[in-house]
């Protein structure tokens, strides 16, 4: 008789455990999670600009719960310059794993390169590293563009750079021209950089950074756009980068009004004369599209603000 009941409360519980797996699973995986909280590791946050998007926002909740949940944290991550960022995927969102996977894969760049374009460019990111297993635990570790001892030598360049460029009699617009012009008069296109990219699978020297073109007065777009964000950041001037396929600029907001910026189209190849060139220089989005939409064709569903 003992045996019998025995039997029969097995078979009752494998039952019960069958028809309320979910809420079993659930129970546990609450159990979990109240255990296992989400960290992070900082690096140096004395350059978080702390901006919020229409696309991304900064965050405090280290828990995703859909896609832009996992794009806020990871923006968040580098605007807080985070060395490395854990957290765990709930139960009930159930594509958590797969979202991550596709948001950090090769084959989506564009909206990790966004998401480091919002940030102060001291900020953004050279690596990304994923790690992830089947309970929902999510690592990521990131790597910075610029090093320790790039910062400190960019902030003597661009101290100096506001010192003898910007007086406090000025307005807002003629600091920004005034800048504007030093670095196209300071710099020159690297015009050897793509080609000994595509041929070596990176440039002979860094003129895709903003060191770069401190230290060899050679830049690309990004060398340009880094450069100039940081002076938009020291003058406390809302900023931030845009990129399409092939090209990067600045686009600044004052007044409520957004206006785009784009130094590297405004320095001439020869520039021998010493001739300034401002036709880039604070101008609207139709206006931008009016003199060129093929290089500077943005993504709009990501940078809506930019209407």
């Amino acid at each position: 008789m003992k045996k019998l009941i025995a039997i029969l409360l097995s078979v009752l519980i494998t039952v019960l455990i069958y028809v309320f797996q979910e809420e079993i699973l659930s129970g546990i995986y609450y159990v979990i999670n109240s255990i296992r909280q989400p960290e992070y590791t900082e690096t140096n946050s004395m350059y978080s600009k702390n901006q919020s998007f229409e696309y991304v926002s900064i965050t405090n909740d280290l828990t995703p719960h859909e896609y832009k949940d996992i794009l806020n944290i990871i923006y968040t991550s580098l605007d807080k310059r985070y060395s490395s960022v854990t957290f765990y995927c709930p139960m009930e969102y159930k594509e958590c794993i797969n979202d991550v996977s596709t948001i950090t894969s090769k084959n989506n760049s564009e909206e990790l390169t966004i998401l480091g374009n919002l940030v102060n460019p001291f900020n953004n990111y050279s690596n990304i590293s994923i790690y992830y297993d089947t309970s929902g635990k999510v690592n990521i570790d990131f790597s910075y563009l610029y090093d320790d001892d790039m910062i400190r030598e960019l902030e003597v360049f661009l101290n100096e750079i506001i010192a003898t460029t910007i007086t406090e009699e000025m307005t807002t617009t003629e600091k920004l021209k005034a800048l504007h012009d030093y670095l196209t008069q300071y710099s020159e296109y690297d015009s050897t950089y793509e080609e000994e990219l595509a041929v070596y699978g990176k440039g002979n020297l860094p003129s895709n950074t903003a060191y770069g073109l401190f230290k060899n007065k050679l830049a690309i777009c990004s060398g340009y756009a880094d450069t100039y964000a940081l002076l938009l950041d020291k003058l406390n001037i809302e900023n931030f980068k845009v990129a399409s396929e092939t090209h990067v600029w600045n686009v600044i907001k004052i007044d409520n009004e957004y206006y785009h910026i784009d130094v590297t189209w405004d320095d001439p190849t020869d520039n021998t004369l010493n001739v300034l060139v401002d036709k880039f220089f604070m101008i609207s989005t139709d206006t931008l599209f009016e003199y060129d939409q093929e290089s500077h064709n943005f993504n709009k569903r990501i940078y809506r603000e930019l209407k």
